[in-house]
């Protein structure tokens, strides 16, 4: 172990090409990689751009994103087959009580967390993309008691217009159980058929955004036993027909070897075609394989271009890692007005990756002037998105009264928060870096392994093998029911 560093907030230690071990301070940026502790460098690379999603790489670019230009010469759209007859159906509910508490309504319902893109929507014959896809019915449930089935799109609830599942959910929420709704939905799927059946009969005529969609379901168990083969089979489909999302996933598939044969250079290719569509997030996977140089030869340049397509289409992923470029210096001069504007632009779409590292660029006057209270505000709205290391971030700016009011207390929950969301650096900082620390920070830490039952020693403040042992039963917990 390194010994421990004389504080938090202290400059980087020296660096390299993946993770720096430092500080307190973690700059947080977005790549394929798990982050690594060897050494040090300007960045801790962290997996997730905004929030926790359930795969490494989420794809945000569906047809209701932008996705780039339309194909130029030479090049094809996906087909899209005529849309299949749907209505509107209006659906009376008497909410139930959820079991695990029972203030709260229940539906009954699983529900396709990915929102409805444009495309599936016409498709279904549905002319906006909006609503929120049943997957499946609980068995006796409020919804199956009323009619409500597999493949209903929710589009409104008393009135109200659900944009997707996440609105659905928090209107059910706000309705007490026992109460009356009407649920209005779309119905796509025919009174003698099911959602899957339907589902895979436009599949099989031709309908490339339904093939995506078959590709999801076996992929993530949504509505049919997961069957990451079948999976496979279905996104291997759509990419034929030209759909770039299919593309994109069975790129992802194939370099992770999932349901199919591993194979980086078909990984690549797919990327690669799928960005000649116009995709933003193909571009930017791609320019990021450029810019690590392991599967291809490393081409800096060309991945500057393709990041600076994506800011021109508006997105944030590729906006922050751009803005990492230039303030790495990386195949560019190094150029921290240059990065600070680019964050800047990620912040307003909500990125919350960017708050960090523009907060960190503010906490040491780099491309902006030098400013704690910004630093601290872009934490806090990090932390509101559960970004892991603006929990990290804040904790260390709270530890030492740093642009804030000192609250150690609050620090240390929020490290203690940080470890729960997985993040390795927090871990690595209560191990080999607690030094560095208040001592009214890490008696809390004790305090609260102490009342969670995984530490038993004396609330000293001193981090010996208890503490740490205590400190990665919980670290190691979270991590196994992230799992």
């Amino acid at each position: 172990m390194s010994s421990p560093m004389s504080s938090p907030m202290s400059p980087p230690v020296p660096r390299s090409s993946r993770a720096v071990m430092a500080l307190g301070l973690a700059l947080a940026v977005i790549s394929h990689a798990a982050p690594a502790f060897a050494g040090g460098s300007d960045i801790v690379r962290i997996l997730r751009p905004d929030g926790v999603p359930v795969r490494n790489d989420p794809i945000p670019a569906r047809e209701d994103v932008p996705i780039g230009p339309k194909p130029g010469p030479g090049k094809t759209e996906p087909s899209k087959p005529p849309a299949v007859a749907g209505k509107f159906v209006k659906v009376p509910v008497t909410l139930g009580t959820l079991a695990s508490d029972n203030s709260k309504a229940w539906l009954g319902v699983n529900l396709d967390n990915d929102a409805i893109d444009r495309t599936f929507a016409i498709s279904v014959g549905l002319m906006s993309p909006m609503g929120a896809m049943i997957t499946d019915t609980t068995p006796g449930g409020p919804a199956s008691q009323a009619g409500l089935r597999a493949g209903d799109i929710v589009v409104s609830m008393n009135g109200v217009s659900m944009a997707n599942g996440t609105q659905l959910r928090q209107y059910i929420a706000q309705n007490s159980p026992g109460s009356q709704a009407m649920v209005e939905v779309w119905r796509f799927v025919p009174d003698q058929s099911d959602y899957v059946t339907t589902l895979r009969r436009m599949g099989e005529q031709g309908n490339a955004a339904i093939m995506a969609m078959l590709g999801s379901m076996y992929a993530n168990a949504k509505g049919v036993p997961r069957d990451e083969q079948e999976a496979a089979r279905w996104y291997r489909a759509g990419a034929n027909a030209g759909h770039a999302v299919s593309m994109i996933e069975l790129a992802a598939m194939t370099l992770e070897g999932r349901g199919t044969e591993r194979n980086a250079q078909e990984a690549v290719r797919l990327y690669r075609s799928a960005a000649d569509t116009g995709n933003y997030y193909a571009m930017w996977r791609y320019g990021l394989i450029l810019l690590e140089g392991k599967i291809v030869a490393r081409d800096a340049a060309q991945a500057a271009q393709l990041f600076q397509r994506g800011v021109d289409g508006g997105f944030s992923p590729a906006m922050y890692e751009l803005a990492v470029m230039h303030a790495n210096g990386n195949g560019m001069p190094r150029n921290y007005q240059e990065a600070a504007r680019l964050y800047q632009k990620a912040v307003d779409l909500g990125n919350s990756a960017a708050m960090v590292n523009l907060g960190l660029l503010y906490s040491e006057g780099k491309g902006v002037e030098l400013n704690e209270y910004k630093a601290v505000e872009l934490y806090r709205r990090s932390v509101d998105l559960n970004q892991p290391s603006g929990m990290q971030n804040l904790a260390a700016m709270l530890d030492n009264g740093r642009g804030v009011q000192k609250d150690p207390q609050q620090a240390a929950d929020l490290v203690l928060r940080a470890m729960r969301f997985g993040n390795e650096f927090s871990y690595r900082q209560m191990m080999q870096n607690h030094a560095a620390y208040t001592r009214e920070f890490r008696m809390t830490v004790q305090q609260r392994l102490k009342d969670e039952g995984y530490y038993t020693g004396y609330i000293d403040g001193e981090f010996g093998q208890s503490t740490q042992g205590a400190v990665t039963a919980y670290y190691k917990r979270y991590q196994e029911s992230r799992q």
